[in-house]
């Protein structure tokens, strides 16, 4: 099962410093879309309704992104050195001013909030649902396109970009007014324009000038002819109204020679700034560069940690972590940027703070952190002094009340590196 979660941390000095940036992406619309994750598990959600858990998983969900806890800030001051703490004793407001290493280093820090893992290439396959709702052969045609074509006619970064089968829904993001109005519109099309999905499509944070999302189609014989050929234009119309680049719609016997003018319409959209940074970041990686490593933190650790912390929410609240245990067994993989010891940190003293508020003597489980990493996040200086292991080391056979597989850097479907054996022990 799937669910879309809400959640994120900025350091205030970093929100400080973005503020003053001349960028074309917005950076309030580029954190907003990073503070939108999605969770996939494997049990029933048996919701219990605790009235400590709702008020920390609200407390998460604010801001998006929100200021961390005075414990992050500090530690991130601390470790990298990038700001000086100060007390206003008049306010009791606590301050975070920048040393002069964030100022000289925002633009690297900037880029790493786009989001894309250079160390994922065509090689790997991607364990998306392809089905289409469309009655061609299956949906070997949406594969070929997302496998082979995208990276054949466009740059190899996209299929990390690109959305398959999203929702008209998500992509209208209407109001329930207009959602009835538009219904009312269609008429007995409602529910088969509501119950199809999109092929592909790209939406990319805010930028002046620029459309941010564009619709794929592959389309089967069947869209020549009526109910179909009628809603195809209903539905382009509606999603060009939102300031969406117009609709490209690719039949299945033009994929091995798709018309010049189709490829154009493409590539003048990807000319969205967003597009042509995540290109530069995918063939120059970050983590490549100096300071690299330590922008990617400060970015996006933060990020990283508060994700940690809503999916142990989510998992307290379904009833996979009870709070009446005597200790929670949890296993980590952090796929890039350090968060899980830091978030775990954080959380039990949140709980500990929320828990004296209540006045009923509760605390949390005892809490037993494994965390597995990868070789190129290894020697980041969040993970100075914490133990972890290879990722590629990791054994089913361990037994963990939960396992978290995170990624800030990877999309959904993506598996960097890709040969885990999980068995059935993953939540």
């Amino acid at each position: 099962m799937k669910k879309q979660l809400h959640s994120g941390y900025i350091l205030g000095s970093i929100k400080e410093q973005l503020s003053k940036l001349d960028e074309p992406v917005e950076s309030s619309s580029l954190l907003s879309q990073l503070s939108c994750f999605e969770i996939e598990y494997k049990f029933e959600d048996n919701t219990i309704h605790d009235s400590v858990v709702t008020v920390l998983g609200n407390l998460l969900s604010r801001g998006l992104p929100t200021l961390p806890s005075v414990f992050i800030e500090d530690l991130f001051s601390e470790i990298f050195r990038i700001t000086d703490k100060e007390l206003n004793r008049k306010t009791g407001e606590i301050l975070y001013n920048d040393t002069g290493i964030l100022k000289e280093n925002i633009d690297l820090i900037y880029s790493s909030f786009f989001t894309v893992d250079p160390r994922i290439n065509t090689n790997i396959k991607p364990e998306f649902d392809f089905q289409t709702w469309e009655d061609h052969s299956g949906s070997e045609y949406e594969e070929l396109f997302f496998n082979s074509i995208l990276s054949d006619k466009f740059h190899e970064s996209l299929r990390q970009l690109v959305e398959p089968q999203r929702t008209i829904k998500s992509i209208l993001k209407y109001s329930d007014r207009n959602e009835n109005k538009l219904g009312s519109q269609l008429g007995n099309l409602r529910n088969d324009f509501y119950d199809q999905r999109v092929d592909f499509c790209f939406e990319f944070p805010n930028a002046k000038d620029y459309s941010n999302g564009m619709v794929m189609e592959i389309d089967g014989s069947q869209h020549k002819f009526e109910p179909q050929n009628t809603l195809d234009k209903k539905r382009d119309s509606i999603v060009s109204s939102i300031e969406w680049a117009p609709t490209v719609r690719i039949s299945t016997n033009e994929l091995f020679s798709i018309p010049d003018e189709k490829i154009q319409q493409i590539n003048d959209f990807l000319k969205h700034p967003f597009s042509k940074r995540i290109k530069e970041i995918y063939d120059n990686p970050i983590y490549n560069q100096e300071f690299g490593l330590e922008a990617l933190q400060i970015a996006l650790s933060p990020i990283a940690i508060a994700r940690i912390q809503k999916s142990i929410i989510f998992l307290i609240s379904s009833g996979i972590l009870k709070l009446d245990a005597n200790s929670w067994d949890i296993a980590v993989f952090e796929r890039d940027v350090p968060c899980a010891f830091l978030a775990v940190e954080d959380l039990i003293q949140l709980f500990a703070n929320i828990f004296s508020l209540e006045g009923k003597g509760r605390t949390l489980p005892e809490i037993k952190l494994k965390i597995f990493n990868t070789n190129e996040f290894k020697s980041c200086q969040l993970n100075d002094g914490i133990e972890t292991v290879s990722l590629e080391n990791f054994k089913s056979q361990n037994s963990f009340d939960a396992i978290l597989d995170i990624s800030v850097l990877q999309r959904q479907g993506f598996d960097y590196p890709n040969r885990i054996d999980l068995g059935q022990n993953s939540n």
